[in-house]
C-alpha cells in the first residue's frame, strides 16, 4: 500500500455508532468545552437529532414569551405600516394590513405546522453556517472534512445560544415585555425603529456565544486557530444581521431568526 494511499484513508472521517449518553455529553461539551465536544468522534445521526431538540426547546421558549412578545410586535408593525399608508393605493393597504393580522393570528396558535417552520429555520441557519464552515475549511484554508462533521458543529452550537434565549426568556416574564436585552441592545434599548435599534438587538449574548462555538468547533475538526474562522464567519455574521435589521425597519420588527 503506497504512502499516498495511507493519507487518504486516514483523511476519511467516518461517522461513529450512535450512542445516547455521547449525544447528551456532547451537549454539554458544546456550552462548556466545545473543542472536546467536536475533537470527539460523533454519529451522523446526532446533528438531525439536534436540531430537533433545539428546535423544540426553541419552539417551547417562544410559546412562553408570545403573550408579551406578540402584541409589541403588532404594535410596532401596524405603526410601520401607517406611516406607508398614504404612498400606497387603499387596495393594497388593505390587503397588507389583513395579510399581517392574519399571520400574527396564525402565530398565536400553538400547533404542529409552527413547530415545523421553527425546525425549518433552525436547519436552514446550520446548513448555511455549515456551508461557510466548509467552504473556508475546504477551500480557503488548504484542509480536508466531511460536510457532516461541520453540520454537526452549526447544529449543537444552538444549544449555545439557547442559553441565551433561556436567560432573556426568564426576563420577559419578569419585566412582561419583550423589551429586554442580554447584549448591546441595553445601549439602545427602546424600539425607536431604527437601523441601529434592530442591529444591537441581533448581537446578544446566545448569539454571540453560538458564533464562537462555531469558531472553535470548526477549528477542532480542521486542527487549526479558531481565529482563522473567525475572521472569515464574523464577518459574514455581521453582514447577516446588518441585512435583517434594514429589513426590519420596513417590517416593523417582525424578523425574528
Amino acid at each position: 500500500m503506497s504512502e499516498d494511499t495511507i493519507k487518504t484513508q486516514e483523511t476519511v472521517v467516518a461517522p461513529q455508532a450512535f450512542s445516547v449518553g455521547a449525544f447528551f455529553r456532547r451537549i454539554g461539551q458544546t456550552i462548556a468545552s466545545p473543542v472536546e465536544a467536536f475533537s470527539a468522534p460523533c454519529s451522523g445521526w446526532e446533528w438531525p437529532l439536534a436540531v430537533l431538540l433545539s428546535g423544540l426547546i426553541s419552539f417551547s421558549l417562544f410559546q412562553i414569551q408570545k403573550p408579551y412578545a406578540l402584541p409589541e410586535m403588532r404594535a410596532a408593525a401596524v405603526e410601520t405600516l401607517e406611516k406607508y399608508k398614504d404612498q400606497m393605493p387603499a387596495e393594497s393597504y388593505e390587503e397588507a394590513l389583513a395579510g399581517m393580522e392574519k399571520g400574527f393570528a396564525q402565530a398565536q396558535s400553538v400547533s404542529f405546522l409552527t413547530y415545523i417552520q421553527t425546525l425549518g429555520g433552525i436547519l436552514a441557519f446550520a446548513l448555511v453556517i455549515a456551508l461557510m464552515g466548509w467552504m473556508a475549511g475546504n477551500f480557503f484554508f488548504g484542509g480536508s472534512a466531511p460536510f457532516w462533521k461541520l453540520l454537526t458543529v452549526a447544529a449543537f452550537s444552538v444549544f449555545a445560544s439557547l442559553i441565551g434565549d433561556i436567560i432573556h426568556t426568564l426576563l420577559v416574564m419578569q419585566k412582561e415585555t419583550s423589551y429586554v436585552y442580554v447584549g448591546l441592545g441595553v445601549l439602545h434599548p427602546m424600539n425607536d425603529k431604527s437601523f441601529l435599534y434592530y442591529f444591537l438587538r441581533q448581537i446578544e449574548l446566545g448569539a454571540i456565544w453560538r458564533l464562537a462555538v462555531v469558531c472553535v468547533g470548526c477549528a477542532a475538526i480542521y486542527k487549526m486557530t479558531a481565529g482563522k474562522f473567525a475572521f472569515v464567519l464574523a464577518p459574514l455574521w455581521l453582514i447577516f444581521i446588518a441585512i435583517v435589521a434594514a429589513l426590519n425597519i420596513f417590517t416593523g420588527g417582525t424578523i425574528v431568526y
